[in-house]
């Protein structure tokens, strides 16, 4: 078992255009854990995580995944360890839901040949687990924009992998089916040592699935480290400009954020 850091992220600068958008991000992040990275729009979060997946290459620093730089893994090599829920459906023109999520099994499946049983096994238990077996046959365009993304987030589950980054993946998803996909992939962290990279906004949400919070701000890692110990009054002041109220919910064993609204 690799014993190092499972992603090693070292001095990381990223520019769009003149616009900075990451000023020097370091980073480690073990494996078997489930981390969340919250921060105000445009701090860097989904840059950040277009990198760690290598989509992106940063303009200085490095990222390692396994010891190794994360741009010199092949493609098909790199698809069999991290798997992308983004923050927007692909357009997929006309398939269906099945034909979807059965492209999670293509890092395994050999060129121009079919499914294996294994391959169609799996894209069976995963959709009736999820609860999306319904939506097999339905064309992609003719779902609503939250049915596409448990669509995607399933495809994802499909491919197996032992890391799983998750961009904003519930935001279109009504409780139910967040709560019920959150569940499924907490329990690989927490049973196949598997390791979850989410961005969120619901700060709730992040604090009742979360081993870590990594707080953004600015293009920097402003505080990072286990979710009861920085999710705090002063951090959530410092990078979102509110007050807030922390206090330990019993119901959902974690400590929880609440905040004034505008009500008397």
């Amino acid at each position: 078992m690799y014993k190092d850091a499972l992603f090693d992220v070292e001095g990381v600068c990223f520019s769009y255009g003149g616009s900075t958008v990451l000023d020097g991000v370091t980073l480690k992040i073990d494996a078997g854990n489930f981390y969340t990275i919250v921060g105000p729009n445009g701090c860097g979060k989904t840059t950040l995580i277009d990198i760690l997946v290598g989509n992106k290459s940063p303009a200085l620093g490095s990222v390692k995944y396994l010891g190794h730089d994360i741009n010199r893994y092949k493609k098909r090599d790199l698809a069999r360890q991290i798997a992308l829920v983004p923050q927007e459906s692909h357009s997929y023109l006309e398939f269906t839901a099945e034909e979807i999520v059965i492209m999670g099994r293509h890092p395994y499946i050999p060129r121009f040949s079919a499914p294996s049983a294994m391959d169609l096994q799996i894209l069976d238990h995963i959709m009736a687990q999820t609860g999306i077996d319904g939506l097999r046959g339905r064309c992609i365009t003719d779902l609503s924009g939250g049915e596409r993304q448990r669509v995607s987030f399933v495809r994802a589950l499909a491919q197996k992998t032992p890391v799983l980054v998750l961009d904003e993946a519930t935001s279109n998803m009504d409780i139910q089916y967040t709560l019920a996909l959150l569940n499924i992939v907490s329990e690989r962290v927490r049973l196949e040592n598997g390791t979850v990279i989410a961005v969120m906004h619901d700060l709730g949400l992040a604090s009742l699935y979360s081993d870590r919070l990594i707080f953004m701000k600015n293009g920097r890692i402003f505080s990072e480290g286990a979710t009861d110990v920085v999710l705090t009054e002063e951090n959530i002041r410092e990078v979102f400009n509110v007050d807030s109220r922390i206090y330990f919910d019993a119901y959902s064993n974690s400590k929880q954020p609440i905040f004034k609204g505008g009500r008397k």
